[in-house]
């Protein structure tokens, strides 16, 4: 279960019908506050807990312009303060009053899980795809519903920081897990929100600051000589709250080449500033380093990656009568040395240097929420600056003596020689209102770049509750997503990329339900995305490079169940069971496809919480996963189908005193499994840990 403080704040209310009340106390939450029931439907009220930014902002504020209550009769001038409460719902909801379908992890959901990485833990989400190249977060690849890696919208905080050179290095987050207050997945395109990276899904990781002075300490160690360590520090002063975090990570590796040695700092503070309004800053910083043996080209093991992630913003929000303002700067440096021979060791005559880039990413975002009567109608802007120096990537640079390296590389004397830049504009506008049993919301928006032109996006969802209870959803959606710089660009021994490339486009309609009673939750999700011009990696049999092109059509047709189960006065806590389904219906019949047919098919994952003795429990994950596509065996060249696997992990943790005692258990079965053709993952592994906090409750 996942608990919701909402501080005091004054709520005038609206009226509205009874059975308006029913729809949206079921699609939101439900509180109880003497004999009034409220329906809630947003995470955040005035200045209560932070609600999800910019990025899934207010669809609506207490239905529209209120609360409602049944059995009262309530006018314009009706007002009722509320006392702190708490406000309990089950993890996966769908956006309040929408067509869309949300999964939503606490912290209690993550301090249970058997991983220490964020990779690990969205590898047991329903409906997402994590491909692993190696462990520990040195790199992995997100996909939801089957699109690409670069077609997801990754955000910290509600702000996006999706990297703008590749979607190898969304994940770059400077968060160590166990700091992270929930995860939020949104399956299917966001874009004419959010812009042009929410094409098939977004992910919204959450930190929140402390509302209580802490210090806690983390320390671990495991197989491959794994150890971490982290201490973070939170602090609660009047109208400020905030935590800072620094951690370190390292591994000699589970087979050859696949050390890595990570460093993260960072750091969020929340203002509440009666006047000014709610301002949030956040700061963080990672560096990493690791080996990468094949992760790119099977033909080359001593691979090697260098990576510093820097990143900062500050956030505003207010409320002025009926309208709900916001708005945030940020900034985002990635710096990335890519060696395809380590050190040059045994380096081919024809390899000269390693790649070298540094991309700048600056944006700005306004959003403004109007609440009446008539509705709620919603419009913001977007605006992100995307640039890049590099060895390999861009146009030629005049003066390449402008652009040392050495701001990273300090005793080196290169000059990055190649440049590209882009200004990205997105306006939009959403309207959204009840009516009676159904709730509705539509919209569009335009993206417009100087290279691609103008690109627009619409939609609309549409929720209905035919009983208390039960809510059907359906959605229709177009959306658009511009090349990387490394699809336009990439050139090397093995990749030559085409720079004529043309943004993907894609319209998809989904249709699901969901159903709860008492401690019981189903949900039932599926989808159909069109897709034109998608952008993948190709390589055919006889020629030795992948390229980069627009694959003409590329239809998706899915869908998801999902069960779950929490019980009463049990030792067994929670239990859910979930299945999804994947299919594309265009196969690479005469070439290999590195990513865009290669999803997973088949996903059924199995968890189990249970409590053993007091204080201790332990939670079970299995996952059984098959993967459609193929991949090019190194030893003979030959297509091979990828095998179907099963994953099994426990972790088994004891908690008392300011404690949490652990050993997570991964590939309890020793299963060999790949997840990108010919990169082995590790088999069983373990991890032992204590978490303890030295000040605080």
């Amino acid at each position: 279960m996942k608990t919701i403080i909402f501080r005091k704040t004054t709520i005038r209310f609206r009226k509205w019908s009874r059975k308006a009340y029913a729809v949206f106390a079921s699609l939101g939450k439900a509180i109880t506050i003497g004999k009034l029931k409220v329906g809630v439907a947003v995470k955040s009220l005035n200045n209560g807990i932070e609600s999800l930014s910019q990025v899934f902002s207010l669809f609506f504020l207490l239905v529209a312009g209120g609360a409602t209550v049944s059995a009262v009769e309530l006018t314009d001038s009706t007002e009722i303060l509320l006392d702190e409460l708490q406000v309990s719902a089950v993890h996966e909801i769908q956006f309040p009053g929408t067509g869309r379908y949300l999964q939503s992890f606490s912290s209690q959901d993550i301090k249970i899980a058997p991983s220490s990485g964020l990779d690990g833990f969205l590898k047991s989400v329903s409906g997402v795809d994590i491909r692993q190249r190696g462990v520990g977060d040195t790199q992995s690849d997100i996909s939801i519903r089957g699109g690409s890696f670069d077609q997801v919208l990754v955000l910290l905080n509600g702000v996006d920081i999706t990297d703008r050179q590749t979607g190898h290095h969304n994940l770059n987050i400077p968060v160590d897990l166990s700091e992270i207050s929930d995860i939020e997945v949104l399956q299917g395109s966001a874009a004419r929100k959010y812009g042009s990276q929410a094409f098939s899904g977004a992910i919204n990781i959450i930190t929140n600051p402390s509302t209580k002075n802490k210090i806690d300490a983390l320390f671990t160690a495991g197989s491959f000589n794994t150890f971490s360590q982290k201490i973070s520090v939170g602090l609660n002063e009047s109208n400020i709250s905030h935590f800072s975090s620094i951690s370190h990570n390292s591994s000699k590796g589970y087979r050859h080449n696949t050390d890595f040695d990570t460093y993260n700092f960072f750091s969020h503070t929340n203002f509440n500033l009666e006047n000014v309004g709610k301002l949030d800053f956040q700061l963080g910083y990672q560096n990493k380093s690791f080996g990468a043996n094949g992760f790119y080209a099977l033909a080359y093991p001593n691979q090697f990656e260098h990576t510093e992630t820097f990143f900062t913003s500050i956030s505003w929000k207010k409320t002025i009568n009926r309208l709900l303002l916001s708005a945030d700067v940020n900034y985002r440096k990635h710096y990335d040395r890519f060696e395809l021979f380590r050190s040059f060791v045994d380096a081919a005559p024809w390899y000269v240097d390693h790649n070298y880039h540094l991309t700048d990413v600056v944006g700005a975002t306004f959003n403004a929420d109007y609440f009446s009567k008539y509705g709620k109608i919603s419009f913001g802007a977007i605006a992100h600056y995307d640039h890049i120096f590099s060895t390999v990537l861009g146009e030629n640079i005049d003066d390449i003596n402008k652009q040392p390296i050495n701001r990273f590389e300090r005793k080196s004397e290169k000059h990055f020689t190649k440049t590209s830049d882009r200004l990205v504009n997105t306006a939009y506008v959403d309207y959204s209102k009840a009516f009676g049993s159904i709730y509705v919301s539509a919209g569009g928006s335009m993206s417009y770049n100087q290279q691609f032109g103008a690109k627009y996006n619409w939609g609309a969802d549409v929720s209905y509750l035919p009983v208390n209870n039960f809510i059907v959803h359906a959605a229709l959606n177009s959306a658009s997503r511009l090349p990387t710089f490394t699809d336009l660009y990439y050139q090397s021994a093995t990749q030559t990329a085409n720079p004529n490339l043309h943004p993907e486009s894609s319209l998809t309609s989904e249709l699901g339900l969901k159903y709860k009673l008492r401690n019981l939750q189903f949900n039932a999700n599926g989808f159909y995305r069109k897709g034109s011009n998608i952008i993948d990696w190709i390589k055919y049999p006889d020629e030795v490079k992948w390229q980069s092109m627009n694959l003409v059509e590329l239809n998706t047709l899915g869908y998801s169940i999902s069960m779950g189960y929490t019980f009463n006065n049990s030792s067994v806590e929670n239990l859910s069971l979930s299945y999804s389904f994947i299919n594309s219906d265009k196969q690479a019949a005469d070439y290999d496809s590195k990513y865009a047919l290669d999803y997973l098919r088949h996903q059924l994952l199995f968890k189990f919480h249970h409590n053993v003795i007091k204080n201790t429990y332990i939670t079970w994950n299995v996952a059984l996963n098959d993967r459609a596509g193929e991949y090019t065996d190194f030893d003979t060249g030959v297509l091979k189908p990828y095998q179907p696997y099963l994953l099994a992990g426990a972790r088994f943790a004891w908690e008392k005193y300011g404690f949490l005692v652990f050993t997570d258990v991964n590939n309890m079965l020793n299963s060999n499994y790949v997840d990108f053709g010919g990169l082995p993952l590790p088999g069983i592994n373990v991890n032992v840990g204590v978490k303890w906090r030295l000040l605080g409750k």
